[in-house]
């Protein structure tokens, strides 16, 4: 009975084609539709101040920052640093960025100087928050057993 079963589901999935293919079943995706787009097309893409000659590369995104209704509100692009080391990362809001395709590859222009990025504050996510939190915690609870700042 069981064989049968199996042999009937599968042919209605070889009947059923790519449409059945496209659907989400049981929470596993097989493929990506027209309409949605992967973190790829925007992770690891340059990002650049200015227009034409005056056109000098800022660094890469290396994160995108999601609101509560699962929308892009920005970027975090990480500045400065070598081969990825030492760079710093500043957030930026995402209708600052513009998409280009240049050879195959997505850039992202942004009309705020290099300067800009480079004396913005380091962007901090909700881990490197809670650990600045409770550093000074830590220190706050040091300084009044001893009496010692750091």
């Amino acid at each position: 009975m069981q064989s049968r079963f199996a042999t009937a589901f599968a042919v209605s999935i070889f009947l059923a084609g790519p449409a059945f293919a496209q659907e989400n079943q049981g929470g596993i995706m097989t493929e990506q539709q027209s309409e949605q787009e992967l973190s790829e097309k925007y992770i690891g893409s340059s990002v650049f101040s200015g227009q034409g000659e005056n056109t000098e590369s800022v660094g890469k995104i290396s994160a995108l920052i999601f609101n509560e209704n699962d929308e892009i509100v920005g970027a975090v692009v990480d500045v400065g640093g070598f081969l990825g080391i030492g760079a710093k990362p500043v957030g930026i809001d995402w209708n600052l960025l513009t998409m280009e395709t240049i050879a195959d590859s997505n850039v992202f222009t942004t009309s705020m100087a290099r300067e800009d990025f480079e004396q913005a504050p380091e962007f901090k996510d909700k881990a490197a928050q809670r650990a600045e939190q409770q550093r000074q915690e830590m220190e706050a609870e040091q300084e009044s057993t001893t009496g010692t700042t750091y």
